[in-house]
């Protein structure tokens, strides 16, 4: 019988980030606070936890994986996100009325009366329930989906002893 060999610290560590980015993600898609808050610490301990273990790791495989987590984390953060936060808006604005409340709001319809705005938002929000869901799923559901797919994929090869496909940088050449 043959032994499995124990994963290497630096392996671990690849793993668990993999691990973090994944229920970071999941969590913060749920729309509830506190897992947000979760899902956004786990994110941002597994992004320092590449880092650190790119720096340290020799082993050129293992330095893939970080590249390819940090590439994650940064291209999800500044390119995927932002580009889902502005189709969303783009969506409410075709296939909700929220301009005529937000111009309402601009114009100073609703005065000082905080209560006359709250109840306008839940009438909204009632009105267009299944609208607004079908908006975020779409929305953020693909840009969740494109992280777990990156997670998976790294989780997946890791798993394998494969690399990553990141190009190299230039004074590596």
């Amino acid at each position: 019988m043959t032994e499995k060999p124990l994963m290497d610290k630096n392996t671990e560590r690849a793993r668990n980030i993999y691990a973090l980015f994944a229920l970071g993600g999941v969590s913060s898609f749920s729309g509830i606070t506190f897992l947000i808050l979760c899902g956004t610490l786990a994110i941002t301990v597994g992004i320092f936890m590449a880092y650190s273990g790119r720096r340290k790791t020799e082993d050129p495989m293992l330095e893939t994986h970080f590249t390819w987590q940090i590439r994650t984390f940064w291209i999800g953060n500044l390119v995927i996100v932002p580009v889902a936060m502005i189709l969303n808006l783009y969506l409410l604005y075709q296939f909700t009325d929220i301009d005529v409340m937000l111009n309402t709001a601009a114009s100073g319809g609703y005065g000082m009366d905080v209560v006359k705005m709250q109840e306008t938002m839940i009438a909204f929000e009632k009105e267009n329930g299944l609208t607004l869901l079908t908006i975020k799923l779409v929305t953020y559901g693909l840009a969740l989906l494109w992280w777990l797919s990156r997670c998976g994929m790294g989780y997946k090869a890791l798993k394998i002893s494969g690399t990553m496909p990141v190009a190299k940088k230039q004074d590596d050449e």
